[in-house]
């Protein structure tokens, strides 16, 4: 039989391709050689960040298992921040997909419908300007608007701020008597304005009931910046017909200065 030599694997040339392991399989008359880099592989590392070329492998191994416990915070951590790249609904986006490809889809469908989210970002910003208030006029108040008014909105802090009112309901919470108007409404005003902005009709004023109204714009009112809203009457207005209540919805708009 021939000579057969069993060397230590650790002290073997790591990249030497000239050793074999020779196996023989009891029963059968031939053995066969295998090269020990068919096995461990040639042990040459691309980076050698943690192991080194000819290192053996269980040194190469320990190596590794000691780096990997000494960063494993840092790889939970960073699986946290991954994730499993799995999607609710994967419209632009599939499972499994690399990262990169994830980042491109979305792009690309972000760039197709650009003008879409565009508006509804205008959208939402307006609909986050208007405000809406309430405020009550009470009897007493009612029958002095003649010669005293009501600010329903406070004067702006910038002489460039402007009321754009967008829509004025009242609530007349009718006691059980009656408002007597004198051809009198209750109109809203930009303040030392002679023309109304919005006014409630006699009608409405003099109901006997409780009723709810919008209140009508006028055609030829303007928008004056700087200017607080009150309410005013004509003419007096007689009685007790009880509070009415104030829903203004509105904007604050801000103009540019002039440029010079």
């Amino acid at each position: 039989m021939a000579d057969k030599r069993i060397y230590q694997l650790t002290t073997l040339a790591a990249y030497d391709q000239t050793y074999f392991i020779e196996v023989d399989k009891e029963g059968q008359a031939e053995s066969r050689k295998i090269a020990l880099s068919t096995i461990v592989g040639l042990m040459a590392y691309t980076e050698q960040n943690y192991v080194s070329n000819g290192q053996n492998l269980t040194a190469s191994i320990d190596a590794l298992d000691k780096a990997v416990e000494a960063n494993a915070v840092g790889i939970e951590n960073n699986s946290l921040k991954i994730g499993t790249q799995t999607y609710t609904e994967q419209n632009y986006v599939a499972d499994g997909e690399s990262l990169s490809e994830s980042v491109d889809a979305l792009d690309q469908a972000v760039k197709v419908n650009e003008g879409a989210i565009s508006e509804i970002r205008d959208t939402v910003t307006g609909l986050t300007d208007i405000l809406v208030v309430q405020r009550t006029i009470s009897p007493a108040e009612i029958n002095a608007l003649h010669t005293v008014e009501k600010t329903v909105l406070a004067t702006p802090t910038s002489v460039l701020s402007v009321y754009e009112l967008i829509s004025i309901s009242a609530d007349m919470q009718h006691n059980g008597t009656n408002y007597e108007t004198n051809g009198g409404k209750i109109q809203l005003f930009y303040k030392d304005e002679t023309v109304p902005i919005i006014e409630f009709d006699e009608a409405f004023i003099e109901s006997e009931s409780r009723g709810q109204a919008r209140g009508a714009f006028l055609a030829n009112s303007r928008m004056v910046a700087g200017k607080a809203i009150v309410a005013k009457t004509p003419e007096a207005i007689t009685g007790n017909g009880g509070q009415v209540k104030l829903y203004i919805t509105y904007k604050l708009n801000t103009l540019d200065e002039i440029a010079e």
